[in-house]
């Protein structure tokens, strides 16, 4: 194993400070944060070191001022920088002498000489760093140019002492041959050149190097190791939860924390500390957040976790230490869960995830492995961590600044508290500093640091000319939460690439990410962007961006899912007033339903995005949608599999946002191509197309003739050998829908039999090799059945439930989190601990159906207009959620974003609704079913609702008994 430790390159900047202030902002602000880009990306560390504050005053009158000086110019050896203007500067006395530590202790002879002679401790740098004895490597030198225009307090007397020894100086400075001196007449002249010079230093010192294949696959993720290890304050207690992890021997462990919280801080400093106390053991780490512009991250892994260097061995205990999986989709955190079961007893692999997030959902379900929560900073370690930022800078924070940090409701965590840090670092007046702090910390409503630090970066890239590009970045990226590929950004918003490398410093400074996909590090940040820029300018950007990737099937490939993201949030915005932008939000419209319908790139898209899509766009239903121009390929050019998950998902997609006649539609296809092709599994297709809308009756008896169904019970079905591979997988898929269409009849008994006859064909699953889809169509049409004896049952039905739903825990777990069939469990387990009155225990299993509704059937917790992004199954169990939540807290949940309410519970729309189907044709126990359901949530909700609100529940007209004709 490799371990490459990081390098550093400290620069420091010796100039007179108040005549070099513009001088020292532009560098500080435009030119050294993209030095610091760069050695980032090539796993070094740029730290400019600008003492124009951060020597407190006690030390100035201490006489510690030179002393620090010369202090921070050995300790950015080899490196020196050093411009001159018209002031000579501050000159020492001999007090200063007697406060210098032990390493200049050397030097007390020649300072006390430049001492003597009156220099200035601007000269006594440039000496004492470069000049006398000519051996450091890398140094240059910028003088201002004689003709630029400064004001009087800028300059020396005419004739003056200090400015004869300033001109001796710069004589001094230009006779030597060794390094570089030049000329500049504008901060910008004079940054472009100083970039020049320090990014040649930089690889003269650190040249790149070129990798093998293996180390370079690994090198990215060990650089990112040792830059993430290093913490800023004390967080040994966390060690021992890996201690505890590894002696319960359970496989898998994840450090948790709240997005930017330090999760991979953690992660990183204990797999450190591990393999140094377990030298003779594997511990391998991985960084997805290191992964250069890959098709696919999980690829990458696997790649990374073939080398014969990773190689895990079977009799020995082993450790995969997995950083930022939170940034995978929920396919690819399959896959990486698939990968961990097929390995070995001996290998153990740790997570950092966020704190919600779909890997810390999926994992926690899979595994209900031991988990490490990370809490908020202390006052103690906010304390530690500010000392030790600004020392790395060779600055220091009064007392007071310190305080005023501390106390501030939003530096309890590393992300917020670094930005913050970062930014006073580079502010350079130290007469301004406190106002500036205090700007800062000031927050107002919702907004917080980040929304100042975001004014910030506006007031500076305008300074530069750059404000139109800074705007034009941030909104993109706050309208991509899952993130954007960073040259996609700037290329469809037409931002130069010169112009996006001098802003993207300051961006990434709060992002994440990789080539792949950059977002912004907390979800709550899109929200202050969204509040700074107009919501025109965001809708236009939006759309610019999303016609840009429809431009090309190259890229429209790759854009189907960010589009989508970005419509999400522009749908309802405004680009402007006149006709014309409405016409433009129409055909955007019309082109998001084009990509929705596409099958070559709707399975890109979310779930909860194609549902708000299909809302919005195609309102008389799909049937109606046959002129649509489609992206790509058409469905009647799919393979019979590809048209079998096409039709599948958009069926699904229609079901869970209540839109039952289209998913019937989808059915109907797939029925169409079934009989074409004398697929004896056509009828299925039938029949589910029939019970969706309404047609239940119809789709059992369907399936009784067929002779898929048409037989009592399963009794003989396995002792006839014609019974194996298809035949036996379409009559399981038959007797599935046979359960669903009983339970929507609202015949338990029935519904209960046709289980007992499902179970025992499962049980002949192994022998015949059933396929997925039948085995997954056999489950979850088991946990219908418990979730309707959970609902409906008396207390020994819901008993029955639970002991089905424990027998089949572990195969539930198998099929993951975002599975329908884990879903009804979930909520069926909820509902059952609800009616018992075990709160504690009901919360906790309906958060779970709740995380496994937004994955299964599409929602979303972060948008206003939550209204067309909330699928049917999410708000069932969402208002279950609600009402224990008043059980535990006494206080309302409020589902639409704005908090707590005190007085009244605002459930969401949990009825199921026959949305374009005649109400005439619904069988009668379906609609009776409807209302049943209708009436068990209204009556759980009823029960925490003030006696006034009861009272206009009870008076309500019945508008859904209506709506079904009843």
């Amino acid at each position: 194993m490799s371990t490459l430790q990081s390098r550093q390159i400290r620069v420091f900047l010796s100039s007179t400070f108040r005549d070099m202030n513009a001088e020292r902002d532009y560098l500080v602000n435009f030119v050294f944060p993209r030095i610091d880009d760069y050695c980032r990306q090539r796993y070094l560390e740029f730290t400019p070191i600008d003492l124009r504050w951060g020597i407190p005053e006690e030390d100035s009158r201490n006489g510690l001022v030179l002393r620090a000086c010369l202090e921070e110019v050995d300790n950015s050896r080899p490196f020196f920088v050093g411009i001159l203007g018209e002031r000579y500067g501050w000159t020492p006395g001999e007090a200063e002498l007697d406060a210098l530590g032990a390493s200049l202790q050397r030097e007390q002879d020649w300072l006390l000489e430049k001492v003597v002679e009156g220099a200035s401790i601007t000269e006594m740098e440039i000496d004492y760093g470069v000049l006398r004895d000519m051996n450091i490597p890398h140094a240059c030198f910028f003088l201002r140019a004689p003709g630029v225009e400064v004001p009087d307090d800028f300059k020396e007397p005419t004739g003056s002492v200090n400015e004869k020894r300033l001109m001796a100086l710069k004589d001094k400075i230009r006779r030597q041959k060794k390094y570089g001196c030049y000329e500049y007449s504008t901060p910008k002249e004079l940054g472009d050149r100083l970039y020049t010079e320090l990014m040649a230093m930089i690889d003269s010192e650190y040249p790149p190097t070129n990798y093998d294949c293996d180390d370079a696959l690994t090198v990215p993720h060990e650089m990112s190791l040792e830059r993430r290890a290093r913490t800023l304050c004390d967080i040994t207690h966390y060690r021992g939860d890996f201690d505890k992890w590894i002696e319960s021997l359970k496989k898998v462990f994840m450090v948790r924390s709240r997005a930017g919280g330090g999760s991979s801080t953690v992660l990183a400093y204990c797999v450190k500390d591990l393999r140094s106390y377990y030298s003779d053991n594997k511990i391998i780490y991985f960084d997805f957040e290191s992964l250069p512009s890959v098709a696919s991250p999980v690829d990458e892994f696997l790649k990374f976790m073939a080398l014969e260097r990773h190689r895990l061995p079977d009799d020995k205990w082993s450790m995969v230490a997995i950083d930022n999986a939170s940034m995978l989709d929920t396919d690819d955190i399959e896959r990486l869960i698939e990968w961990i079961d097929n390995q070995c007893n001996n290998v153990h692999v740790a997570f950092s995830v966020t704190i919600g997030s779909n890997a810390a959902d999926m994992i926690g379900f899979r595994y209900s492995c031991p988990t490490s929560t990370l809490s908020i900073y202390d006052t103690e370690q906010r304390g530690e961590v500010i000392d030790n930022y600004t020392r790395q800078y060779g600055k220091r924070l009064t007392p007071a600044q310190k305080e005023r940090i501390i106390k501030c409701n939003h530096t309890d965590d590393p992300t917020t508290m670094n930005i913050l840090l970062e930014s006073i670092v580079a502010h350079g007046r130290l007469e301004t500093l406190d106002g500036y702090i205090d700007k800062l910390l000031k927050s107002t409503g919702v907004n917080d640091i980040f929304y100042a630090i975001l004014s910030e970066g506006d007031k500076a890239f305008h300074s530069i000319g750059l404000g139109k590009e800074y705007a034009a970045a941030t909104t993109a990226i706050s309208l991509v939460p899952t993130g954007i590929p960073e040259k996609d950004m700037y290329e469809s918003l037409n931002i130069p690439q010169t112009a996006w490398l001098t802003i993207r410093p300051f961006v990434m400074r709060f992002c994440k990410g990789n080539d792949n996909s950059i977002a912004l590090t907390k979800s709550n940040w899109c929200r202050d962007v969204k509040m700074f820029w107009s919501t025109p300018y965001r809708a236009a950007a939006g759309k610019s961006i999303i016609d840009w990737y429809l431009a090309d099937p190259e890229r429209y490939a790759r854009g189907a899912r960010i589009a989508a993201a970005i419509y999400e949030d522009i749908w309802h915005l405004p680009i402007g007033t006149d006709t014309s932008d409405e016409a433009a939000m129409t055909d955007l419209s019309r082109k998001m339903l084009s990509i929705a319908l596409s099958p070559d790139l709707t399975k890109s898209i979310p779930t909860g995005a194609l549902g708000l899509i299909f809302s919005l766009t195609m309102r008389d239903g799909i049937a109606k949608a046959g002129d649509v121009a489609i992206y790509g390929r058409k469905p009647d050019l799919l393979s019979p599999e590809e048209q079998h998950a096409y039709y599948s998902r958009l069926a699904r997609v229609f079901t869970s946002f209540n839109r039952n006649a289209d998913a019937a539609w989808c059915y109907e296809r797939l029925y169409e191509q079934r009989i074409k092709s004398g697929d004896v599994s056509a009828p299925i297709y039938k029949a589910r197309a029939l019970l969706l809308v309404g047609k239940a009756t119809e789709a059992i008896d369907m399936l009784k003739s067929s002779g898929l169904a048409g037989f009592k019970g399963l009794t003989g079905l396995f002792r006839k050998k014609a019974d194996t591979g298809a035949d036996l997988r379409n009559k399981i898929n038959a007797l599935a829908v046979m359960v669903r269409a009983y339970g929507a009849l609202g015949q338990w008994d029935k519904m209960q039999n046709t289980d007992i006859d499902i179970e025992k064909a499962m049980d002949a699953i192994d022998e015949n090799s059933l396929d997925i889809e039948t085995v997954d169509n056999s489950i979850t049409a088991i946990t219908e059945i418990t979730l309707m004896l959970s609902m409906y049952g008396t207390a020994k039905a819901c008993q029955q439930a639970s002991k089905i739903s424990h027998k089949m825990a572990d195969a539930l777990k198998t099929m993951g989190l975002g599975h329908p069939a884990v879903y009804n469990d979930l909520l069926g387990c909820g509902i059952r601990e609800l009616r018992r009155g075990e709160y504690k225990n009901a919360e906790r299993w309906l958060r779970e159906a709740i995380n496994s509704a937004v994955m299964a059937f599409g929602s979303s917790y972060n948008n206003v207009l939550t209204t067309h992004k909330r699928s049917y199954q999410y708000n069932r169990a969402a208002n279950l959620y609600g009402v224990v939540y008043y059980r535990l807290t006494g206080k309302y949940y409020d589902w639409d974003g704005v908090g707590y309410t005190t007085n009244v519970y605002k459930p969401l729309d949990s009825d199921r609704r026959l949305e374009g189907i005649d109400p005439a044709t619904v069988d009668k126990g379906v609609k009776q079913t409807i209302l049943l359901e209708r009436d068990f949530y209204k009556n759980v909700i009823r029960t925490i609702q003030p006696p006034f609100k009861q009272q206009e529940m009870d008076a309500e007209p019945d508008e859904l008994r209506k709506s079904l004709g009843l």
